[in-house]
């Protein structure tokens, strides 16, 4: 038996394999915190061989439009204003580090997840890294995910960042189904987390009051968002993804704390998966 307290690597097994598979990644989001993703992202597959080998393609994904709100605080500049979010990110970090990245000028819903997101399989996973700031647009991911995992073996990872003034978590997960965390409890390595919309199903829910949507942009305005909080997020985001895909990554999610300068996380122990599996009532 496997010591309760033993950490472990999460690595894909059953449903993809890192040394095989080709990953189609989709960054949700272009705003606050995907537009530092993307960059960094973006160079880490150019400069990494590893990742170069096991990134098969890079789309991003958002229906915004660059304003004058988004200059400096988020990775635009004036020449940026009035053109789509995800076409300038494309572009500019395509050209700047020259690989390929695709883009959607779209919002992700769960209606049209199908025509945005294609079928997975063992050989071609989907990573979908969401950057997003609604409630309404984690609904349309994890319904999506749970069309596509039931169909095609949950060959869909998703990994989420979401965050508030000072505050935020960025959390893995690649499957809905709690019975496959008891197979973990087993094993030395970890494949079957808790989707984010496990984890923390909070993030699906509207606010108990009807509040004002405010994006990223306007919440720094407003002090309701802090000046740096995204660019950690960021670059949290992209280190994950890194020790994820070089197959060192023990870390299911990582809580943030700027105020304090505090940052915890979660490693993938037995502990804290029956601890997870309790809490969802099995």
């Amino acid at each position: 038996m496997i010591p309760m307290d033993t950490i472990k690597t999460f690595v894909p097994k059953d449903t993809a394999d890192l040394a095989f598979s080709k990953w189609k990644v989709f960054v949700i989001g272009c705003g606050g915190t995907g537009s530092y993703i993307v960059p960094e992202l973006a160079r880490l597959w150019s400069e990494n061989d590893l990742i170069r080998e096991r990134i098969g393609s890079l789309t991003v994904v958002d229906p915004d439009i660059v304003d004058d709100r988004n200059v400096i605080r988020q990775r635009f500049v004036p020449a940026d204003v009035g053109q789509p979010k995800a076409r300038v990110v494309a572009n500019r970090y395509s050209n700047a580090y020259g690989v390929s990245i695709g883009f959607a000028e779209k919002r992700l819903t769960a209606d049209d997840f199908g025509e945005l997101i294609p079928s997975s399989s063992f050989r071609n996973p989907i990573l979908i890294v969401a950057a997003v700031d609604s409630p309404e647009s984690r609904r349309a991911i994890h319904e999506g995910i749970a069309h596509l995992g039931a169909k095609y073996r949950q060959a869909v990872y998703w990994l989420d960042a979401g965050n508030g003034k000072d505050r935020g978590q960025v959390v893995w997960g690649s499957t809905m189904d709690i019975k496959n965390m008891a197979i973990e409890i087993e094993r030395s390595l970890a494949e079957y987390l808790p989707y984010p919309s496990v984890v923390f199903p909070e993030l699906l829910e509207d606010p108990p009051e009807p509040i004002p949507v405010i994006d990223c942009a306007a919440a720094v305005q407003r002090k309701e968002q802090g000046d740096n909080v995204n660019a950690f997020m960021g670059m949290i985001v992209v280190e994950m993804l890194r020790q994820f895909f070089e197959g060192i990554l023990t870390t299911h999610y990582v809580v943030l704390d700027l105020a304090s300068m505090d940052m915890l996380p979660q490693p993938i122990t037995n502990a804290w998966l029956d601890e997870a599996w309790s809490k969802n009532g099995q």
